[in-house]
């Protein structure tokens, strides 16, 4: 609060400063990293299409530790990397890329939209192409995450926000014409990490 007001981020809140949703996706990305692949989520990253403020970057900083349910501690936060994508860890940039968490077209699927698995590759491609990626070469589906020591069926994810209904998710391989700055997240959920997508090692 500055001067009687409340100071409002439109890329922290997602909406505009007249309480409708923002447009072009140009609010936060809060993306749950496991950068060991050991299954477990070790990093939490935020990223955003614009510069942040000053004001902004403070507000991040502050952020210490994150409350959780049923009586279980805080988690604890410290910053580790401050920069641009393409710099960080976590956001090297690739040409392939494979799902972390379950992709939720933002549409549904009904009959008459033809086959269900090129509906489902094009809505992938819609939804790179809306996130600011350039239109993939080819996007193959992925049963199930692999990690070091097993493997997570989509459905063990959380695959809906707040009172919204679960929904089934899909992951998928991805390619692109060129390198692009990881990770990438699209669909529905995508700005609370679902729908994400990270370098494949080679």
């Amino acid at each position: 609060m500055a001067g009687g007001s409340i100071k409002l981020s439109e890329k922290f809140s997602g909406k505009n400063a007249h309480g409708n949703p923002s447009e072009g996706h140009k609010h936060i990305y809060i993306l749950l990293q496991d950068l060991d692949r050991d299954g477990l989520l070790d990093h939490l990253l935020v990223v955003c299409k614009e510069f942040l403020t000053l004001d902004e970057q403070l507000a991040l900083d502050r952020l210490n530790s994150i409350w959780q349910s049923n009586g279980k501690p805080d988690i604890q936060l410290i910053p580790v990397q401050w920069g641009k994508t393409g710099d960080l860890k976590g956001t090297e940039p690739s040409a392939y890329f494979i799902s972390a968490t379950p992709f939720l077209p933002p549409r549904h699927y009904r009959r008459g939209r033809g086959d269900f698995s090129e509906w489902i590759a094009a809505e992938v491609s819609k939804e790179a192409e809306n996130h600011g990626f350039p239109k993939p070469v080819d996007i193959r589906p992925v049963v199930k995450l692999e990690g070091k020591d097993r493997s997570f069926r989509w459905l063990e994810f959380r695959r809906h926000r707040k009172s919204d209904s679960p929904q089934i998710g899909y992951g998928f391989r991805i390619a692109f014409p060129e390198p692009v700055n990881g990770p990438i997240a699209l669909g529905y959920g995508a700005h609370f990490g679902l729908g994400l997508f990270v370098p494949e090692l080679p």
